[in-house]
Formats: C-alpha cells, structure tokens, sequence
C-alpha cells in the first residue's frame, strides 16, 4: 500500500516502478491511497500509468461539496474536488477496484448520502470508512 504523510503520486514514478517490480516477483494486491489530485500535479491524465501495477485506487473524498472541500483540506489547487472526481472516473479505465471513502464521524448523514452519490455517478466504490478506538 502506499499511503500517508503526504500525496504518493507526487513520486509517481518512483511508485508505479516499485509497483512493477513487486507484481514481477509477488501477487500482492497494491493499493493507493490518494486525494486524487494527480492529473492536477503533472498537468496530464496520469491514470494510464497504473494499469497492471496498482489492484486498488482509494481516494479520500472527505466531503460533500467543493466549497466545504476547500474549506477542510486548502487544496492548493482552486478545482479540486472537481479533479479528483473527473481522477476516479478515468483511474476506472485501468485499475479494477476504484473507491471513494469518507470518515464516518465527520459528515452529516445527509452530506455521507451525497457523497454515496458523487461516487455513483462516477462510477465507482463507495466507503464509509469507521474509526476504531
């Protein structure tokens, strides 16, 4: 899995050549862990590239509106939100199982069902992540 204390496809090619190499030797299943805002890091439809090394796009959707987006996680990038929804329709052309998530404790029940919605029309996954204490 790559994940956590910052965005992984930032070394994009550093994780697609690991990821090559391991299902070379393994049949582990791979996963990212992402805010889904790589098209807008390279200026380019990155999604292509993780066909055959990555099993699991995860993609941290966080809230139900792009204002609210904006306002919780200060993208750097003012369309955000927007890109990572257009990230997870494109991911789906080449990685089998793409999935948005939200934390349960952090949304409404009404913004959760919104995001549910966002995920469908996408066309992928959709997760309500719990915390465990």
């Amino acid at each position: 899995m790559f994940c956590g204390y910052g965005e992984p496809t930032e070394r994009l090619d550093t994780l697609v050549n690991i990821a090559k190499r391991v299902k070379q030797k393994s049949s582990i299943s791979i996963r990212i862990n992402t805010n889904g805002q790589a098209n807008l890091i390279y200026g380019c439809d990155i999604t292509p590239m993780l066909e055959g090394c990555i099993d699991t796009v995860s993609i941290s959707l966080n809230e139900a509106t792009a204002e609210k987006y904006n306002a919780v996680c200060h993208p750097i990038f003012p369309n955000a939100y927007d890109a990572l929804i257009e990230f997870a329709s494109l991911a789906k052309q080449y990685v089998s199982n793409v999935v948005m998530s939200v934390v349960s404790t952090t949304l409404s029940d009404e913004d959760i069902a919104v995001c549910a919605e966002t995920a469908r029309n996408a066309g992928v996954k959709f997760r309500v992540r719990q915390i465990v204490k």
